[in-house]
């Protein structure tokens, strides 16, 4: 599944309409199908809060999933200005330990280009 759209809130209908019809396609549980809503919905949430915060026009959100061999991956990407502290915030939030809870793997890292990348990791057989 690709999916690409700007970071606007409209846009979030969108990628769970699409991110439930791969869920489908690949047989997903329904605990597999909760964890993978939620955490792929807060990423993208995050993405429309945090990334675009220093810009007037919205940027792009792009989420990539696949599923092979035992193991369901998603992708959530923006060209926004990466992972940032603020000084209205005490720490990383709920959103991250969030995601790091419900996924089996969570890495977040700085793309070369600008921007943010976060990829979650199930198991889905074994």
């Amino acid at each position: 599944m690709r999916f690409r759209a700007a970071a606007e809130p409209a846009a979030l209908t969108g990628l769970r309409a699409e991110l439930r019809a791969f869920l489908d396609q690949v047989g997903a549980s329904d605990d597999l199908r909760f964890d993978v809503m939620l955490a792929v919905s807060e990423a993208a949430n995050n993405v429309l809060q945090h990334a675009f915060r220093h810009r007037t026009a919205p940027g792009a959100l792009r989420v990539a999933a696949t599923a092979e061999g035992g193991t369901l991956r998603v992708v959530i990407a923006d060209d926004g200005g990466g992972l940032a502290p603020r000084s209205d915030s005490p720490g990383a939030g709920l959103g991250l330990p969030l995601m790091a809870r419900l996924a089996h793997d969570l890495e977040v890292g700085r793309l070369a280009s600008g921007g943010t990348e976060v990829a979650m990791t199930w198991r889905t057989a074994g």
